[in-house]
């Protein structure tokens, strides 16, 4: 049970200092569009930096000689997710399909998981390392691929500057610098500054979050309970089954098989609503999607875990 209960209070803690983001805004002590301030800091600066720190540490390319096929599997995971997506689109009623479907190819790749694998391996796994690199090219897809889910979008061109953004940019050169042994010539100075500004990451996230929640739960005038039993039972249960079964055809590393799981099992990206937002979408109905599959996920992920542990 020890894998149940390192995961079952890790999601505890993520889900608790979102709620403090959600108090905060509710109580008016920081201004609601507070997401519009903290992204650039979380996306910028605190990743990338979280990012080039935990490779720069970690990171030993004798140790992981196959690493540069661990992007090429996150693009069979994606095209399986994005096969099953559309397979369920199918299934959902018209006007929710956007939605539902964003939510659904888009999960808490980096961020929840960044939370749950110190609970399980220790501060000092490795298996960090395995998460960044497998996600190196997910924040370039989810953001020059969303409004793909929207007829109407002002949006609908492919952005260089997502492409090529600060999270590949940290995470490509930390994999060189490791790569040609020149790692060592970096000032230590560099090296503990990343750290220090990535450790702003994970809770800077988690408020926004809550505090995005409050703002699009203001705009919600009705709870679509049947459509969000549908997307947490289809995201939160079905999918992860899926990937477990799938995987057990697969001789993967553990640390990646893990990985894949819980990003199967884990929540709609927490930009989700600002997703919708700017295709113009219904993001009262994205934060419900949102919200709902979190609140699940603190029963959900421990015994999905728990039952890849035991297969």
């Amino acid at each position: 049970m020890t894998i149940f209960l390192a995961t079952f209070k890790a999601v505890l803690i993520f889900f608790a200092v979102g709620l403090i983001g959600f108090t905060v805004v509710a109580r008016r002590r920081v201004p609601e569009d507070i997401h519009r301030t903290l992204t650039p800091l979380v996306l910028d600066i605190g990743l990338p930096s979280l990012v080039f720190f935990n490779i720069m540490t970690r990171f030993e390319p004798s140790a992981i000689p196959n690493w540069w096929q661990i992007p090429l599997i996150w693009m069979a995971f994606t095209t399986g997710t994005v096969l099953f997506t559309l397979l369920v689109r199918m299934l959902v009623n018209k006007t929710n399909k956007p939605e539902f479907s964003l939510s659904l190819l888009y999960p808490n790749s980096i961020f929840l998981p960044l939370t749950i694998l110190p609970s399980i391996y220790g501060v000092d796994t490795i298996t960090i390392t395995y998460l960044f690199i497998f996600t190196l090219l997910f924040p370039a897809f989810a953001f020059n691929t969303y409004w793909l889910f929207f007829k109407k979008t002002p949006q609908n061109k492919f952005d260089l500057s997502k492409a090529i953004n600060p999270i590949l940019i940290a995470t490509v050169l930390a994999i060189i610098l490791k790569k040609t042994g020149t790692s060592d010539y970096v000032p230590g100075f560099i090296i503990e500054l990343s750290r220090f500004l990535g450790m702003i990451t994970l809770p800077l996230v988690m408020i926004m979050v809550g505090g995005s929640i409050y703002m699009y739960a203001k705009k919600s005038k009705f709870v679509a309970w049947r459509s969000l039993v549908y997307f947490v039972l289809t995201k939160n249960i079905i999918l992860p089954v899926i990937v477990i079964f799938v995987l057990s055809f697969f001789e993967l590393p553990e640390h990646l098989a893990l990985i894949m799981v819980m990003i199967s099992a884990a929540p709609p990206i927490s930009a989700a609503p600002i997703f919708v937002e700017k295709a113009g979408g219904n993001t009262a109905l994205a934060n419900q999607y949102l919200l709902a599959s979190f609140v699940a996920c603190l029963v959900t992920m421990p015994v999905v875990l728990w039952i890849f542990s035991q297969l």
